[in-house]
């Protein structure tokens, strides 16, 4: 099947309302001064909301400003394992995904916290997700098997609209994590104000 090169090439595809609004969600979870490799950061929405010292990498399968690391993750495409993160994000990206497991597989490779969102195939219609060209279709259980089977222990699931969640995880056994207690402040204060939208 292969990533839609031709669709993320078009600029007016990367800018829609909902897709900022989830952005400044996930960059409430996330702590000053940490090092942000953003998987897929299309229009790189996240960067505007982070931490002012936090600091930002873009990913994507097309180069957005000169720097983003090109990669197709659907070909086994990452950025380097050998640079240290302390999160990596996936917004609005694993539905395009050929196959989530192999993928979380090979993002256990960062040793860093993985922040991401997924709409979950709950009562839609494999039919409609495919017209949105979304290539899988996983219920929770799958998601939360697929997760602890690559190596992730789930910390926060935070359900923000009808079937969409967004993940916080950490890598099982892995202790050197920089912003660690950071991050779990950074998690209390998120879903608390997370209490007060719903």
């Amino acid at each position: 099947m292969g990533t839609d090169f031709r669709r993320w090439a078009e600029e007016g595809n990367l800018h829609h309302a909902s897709w900022i609004a989830r952005a400044k969600l996930a960059a409430q979870y996330i702590p000053d001064y940490s090092r942000v490799l953003d998987l897929g950061c299309g229009a790189m929405h996240l960067r505007k909301f982070l931490p002012p010292h936090a600091i930002y990498v873009g990913s994507d399968l097309i180069d957005r400003d000169g720097a983003t690391i090109v990669c197709d993750y659907n070909r086994g495409e990452f950025p380097s394992f050998e640079v240290r993160y302390d999160v990596v994000t996936l917004l609005g990206v694993l539905e395009y995904i050929e196959d989530p497991k192999r993928f979380f597989q090979s993002l256990r490779g960062y040793e860093a916290h993985l922040l991401f969102t997924y709409t979950l195939s709950d009562g839609m219609s494999v039919e409609y997700r495919a017209s949105l060209g979304w290539v899988n279709h996983l219920l929770f259980e799958d998601l939360m098997s697929i997760l602890m089977n690559a190596g992730f222990s789930p910390r926060t699931v935070h359900f923000f609209e009808r079937g969409r969640i967004i993940f916080s995880t950490i890598p099982q056994g892995v202790q050197r994590l920089r912003a660690t207690q950071a991050f779990q402040r950074t998690e209390a204060t998120a879903e608390a104000g997370a209490q007060r939208i719903r």
